[in-house]
Formats: structure tokens, sequence, C-alpha cells
């Protein structure tokens, strides 16, 4: 949005993306709309995107026991904080998001965007 990635969204299973799909469209649609900067329409490069998953994959990463099967994962880095859940070797879900301000260690938000950007 306005040039900037906001967040990334991944699942190990195409029926569960299905399932989340609507949701997941609504909450980043409401964040354009609060985002109200009409003036910005760039599109975010490719380098961009790269370098967002990169950091996701570079990040300091802790394991936590899930209420379920499976390891819970959150990761966090200057730039990217987020959580996943695997099992075994398997990503079953994964959100990563942009973080606002640098080196400010306010763990995983699991709000939109635009509610954790007013909190801060």
């Amino acid at each position: 949005m306005d040039g900037q990635i906001l967040g990334l969204e991944s699942f190990g299973c195409h029926d569960t993306f299905k399932r989340f799909f609507d949701k997941l469209v609504k909450s980043y649609a409401l964040d354009a709309l609060d985002s109200r900067d009409v003036s910005q329409k760039e599109s975010v490069p490719p380098n961009k995107a790269r370098h967002f998953v990169e950091s996701a994959l570079k990040s300091k990463r802790e394991s936590h026991p899930p209420i379920g099967l499976g390891t819970n994962i959150t990761f966090e880095s200057r730039t990217v904080s987020g959580a996943a859940l695997v099992e075994k070797d398997r990503v079953l879900h994964l959100s990563a998001f942009k973080r606002e301000k640098r080196g400010n260690s306010n763990g995983v938000g699991y709000q939109r965007f635009s509610q954790r950007r007013r909190r801060r």
C-alpha cells in the first residue's frame, strides 16, 4: 500500500487459504482506506518485496509450545515481525508484518496495520 509492504500471509494448505482469503482481503482493504494517501499510487518494486522476505528469514526466532500440534515460532528483525505455525518441516501458516519503529521491541501484533500504527 502506498508503495510499502505491510505484510505477508502464507498458508501451507490451499483449503486453509481459501477459508481465510476473504477476511484477509477485507482487512488489507480497510487498511488501504485508512491510509487515505490518494496521491501515492506507486506499486512495490520486486527488490523491496525480496528484502522484506529476506529480513523475515534472517530475523531472530523463538520457539513456543503450541496449543495444539506443531510449534509456534515468533520472529523479529529491525524491519519485520511475525509468527508461524510449523509442524515437522512444514509451515502451516505464517504472518509477517512491517515494523514501524526500528529498534522498538513490542512483539508481534495480530491486528490491522493501521491499528498497530496508531498505537505507537
